[in-house]
């Protein structure tokens, strides 16, 4: 009897509405936070190997970041690291033709502002850039490589080290002074 009132009770009919689910689209490039902040770790290391210092590569991404306020830190160290290698000018601001771009002399010669009249400085007293004897700077450049065994990066890293320590030298007086100071370390 009950196999039935099993059969004669009705039967709800399955329910063919599906409770709708709303989903936010994924976006195909989403990154985490740890991607963007191991990307910007990399890219602040990078700035700070091109300005050579720590503080000055700070400084220079607080500026860029209170002239930017709605770019992302990442955006920032980009831009940053294009204009200091020269690479781009940063997007927002236009390029200046040559005639806009002050014309400015070499460091070594003075300016000097004369009136009528005034005599005109002595040219002994200007000190001109003296040509560099490319000769002698390949050979201190081999010697320089022989001593670290080929390494270029390491050779490029205490030439350009020496130029932040003792700027304005020749870049034969660069190689000298790198190669003295290896010969000096090493009791040679």
């Amino acid at each position: 009897m009950k196999a039935l009132e099993k059969s004669n009770t009705p039967q709800k009919a399955p329910s063919t509405i599906k409770p709708q689910i709303h989903r936010q689209p994924i976006p195909q490039f989403s990154r985490t936070e740890k991607e963007i902040e191991l990307e910007n770790q990399q890219l602040h290391n990078e700035l700070v190997h091109v300005t050579g210092n720590y503080k000055v590569a700070d400084e220079l991404l607080k500026k860029k970041r209170k002239q930017y306020p709605r770019k992302t830190e990442t955006w920032c160290l980009k831009q940053l690291i294009n204009e200091l290698k020269g690479e781009s000018q940063p997007q927002t601001q236009p390029t200046k033709t040559q005639s806009e771009r002050p014309k400015t002399q070499p460091e070594s010669i003075p300016k000097t502002e004369t009136k009528r009249g005034d005599p005109l400085p002595n040219l002994k007293d200007i000190k001109y850039p003296k040509p560099e004897n490319k000769h002698k700077n390949k050979q201190l450049q081999r010697e320089l490589l022989i001593m670290l065994g080929g390494n270029r990066e390491v050779a490029n890293r205490l030439v350009s080290r020496q130029k932040q320590l003792n700027p304005g030298k020749t870049e034969f007086w660069y190689l000298e002074k790198v190669i003295f100071d290896l010969k000096r370390d090493r009791g040679i």
